[in-house]
């Protein structure tokens, strides 16, 4: 599955969040960042991930599999590369993972680049930007209040569902800035209605923040 199981809370409904209203134009100052991860043997849906600079390449852990025998690789631009595991957070009770890719053989229209991550935390309502290879999608950052009771407070850094965004791997940036907020790695899920067979209804998505990024990247490595 492309999410971890989503959290499932019989206590509370919340309404479907809708996709903004602002334009929809592509952001290439942060598309450009986001990339696919695949495993090896290669998986039947995409994987998501975000290149940070140097080599070095951040996504969810249970996305690129377990690091000592799913092998992951890094595809940009339809290219394939083999990566090293840096760090498994598989092992760190963290659901990310760094690896790294000769930056010698990345294209220099990316290879050069560097993305930063933020030093604050969205405010509620901010608008956020959610990139994958294949495009933007736009949400807002959510407060607390607007999330099922009950969910643990790890899991409460999250952004509005939006249909067609990225899934677990890929990347919140701040839409002024264009840093780094978070990698997405969970689906929040609220009960569902008669009308939809009590399914449960997706309503906002966890993303693990920037400053647990910076905590879980090894010291002495730079992007």
């Amino acid at each position: 599955m492309r999410f971890v199981a989503g959290c499932c809370f019989a206590l509370m409904v919340i309404a479907a969040t809708r996709e903004p209203a602002w334009p929809q134009e592509e952001d290439d100052s942060v598309r450009a960042f986001a990339v696919h991860i695949d495993r090896t043997p290669k998986q039947s849906w995409p994987g998501e991930g975000v290149y940070l600079g140097n080599g070095f390449v951040i996504t969810a852990a249970h996305v690129a599999g377990l690091g000592l025998w799913r092998w992951p690789s890094v595809e940009i631009a339809g290219a394939v590369f083999p990566t090293t595991v840096v760090k498994d957070g598989h092992f760190h009770n963290v659901d990310l993972m760094l690896l790294s890719v000769d930056v010698r053989q990345i294209p220099a229209s990316l290879g050069l680049r560097h993305m930063t991550l933020c030093k604050k935390a969205p405010w509620a309502g901010e608008t956020v930007v959610v990139a994958i290879a294949e495009g933007v999608k736009y949400s807002q950052a959510l407060s607390s209040a607007r999330l099922p009771p009950g969910l643990p407070a790890k899991f409460r850094t999250a952004i509005g569902y939006v249909p067609g965004s990225g899934d677990s791997g890929s990347g919140v940036f701040d839409a002024n800035r264009k840093c780094l907020l978070g990698i997405i790695t969970r689906l929040i899920t609220a009960p569902g209605s008669v009308e939809n067979g009590g399914r449960p209804r997706p309503v906002a998505k966890y993303f693990v923040p920037a400053a647990t990024i910076a905590a879980f990247i090894p010291a002495g490595i730079q992007f």
